[in-house]
């Protein structure tokens, strides 16, 4: 499991939890790392970086090394790689229980859109949720036409094999359902993708059994 995949669009929120398991992975991986390059690795702010290393050196985690009066490292003592262990099992437990919940209930939506006629679906959110959706569609038959994401950042990498649009050019898949795959803010993105498409493509959310 990487923790890296979930700080951005993954699964869990980063939590306290995982933040320092993040932290102890890149300081392991890189002892000479900055605050500030651990700040865009974790994804928070320099002062709430600059706090968590404090935190895990006063815990004894790590130990803080002076190079010169610029320049410090990093180093994981005996009892932050015992810590760093225990968080990457306590980080695995839960991911897999996520998972399973996850396509429980996405399984549980698929199976009602395709009693409804769903035979072909596009995607709008570029997520670890579009691949569990992705994975359940092989198991119903269902074609998936395309995948879109309203990150412009996104559009034009590769997703699950296939080539990442625009949300606006789903209609133009062939898809009788686009399912949105954002972990926030659902509704909002239900109801935002509803109103780029055409009136008989139907949207659902993959989390929730209602469709509109």
């Amino acid at each position: 499991m990487d923790p890296h995949l979930v700080a951005g669009s993954s699964f869990l929120h980063p939590s306290e939890a995982l933040r320092d398991l993040m932290a102890l992975e890149a300081i392991e991986g890189s002892p000479s790392i900055s605050q500030r390059d651990l700040a865009q690795r974790l994804g928070i702010a320099l002062g709430l970086t600059n706090a968590c290393v404090s935190k895990m050196a006063r815990k004894g985690l790590i130990k803080i090394c002076r190079i010169n009066s610029r320049s410090l490292t990093y180093h994981l003592t005996p009892a932050g790689f015992a810590t760093k262990a225990r968080l990457s099992m306590d980080y695995a437990r839960s991911t897999i229980g996520f998972y399973r919940t996850a396509r429980q209930a996405v399984g549980a939506t698929i199976a009602k859109l395709a009693l409804e006629g769903t035979a072909r679906v596009g995607l709008a959110g570029v997520s670890d949720m579009a691949e569990i959706v992705g994975i359940v569609c092989v198991y119903e038959n269902i074609l998936i036409e395309g995948i879109a994401d309203v990150g412009t950042s996104l559009v034009g990498t590769s997703f699950m094999g296939f080539p990442v649009t625009d949300e606006s050019e789903l209609a133009a898949t062939g898809c009788d359902t686009v399912i949105v795959t954002y972990l926030n803010d659902t509704e909002h993105h239900v109801a935002r993708v509803r109103a780029l498409l055409p009136a008989h493509v139907r949207v659902a959310a993959a989390i929730q059994e209602g469709t509109s």
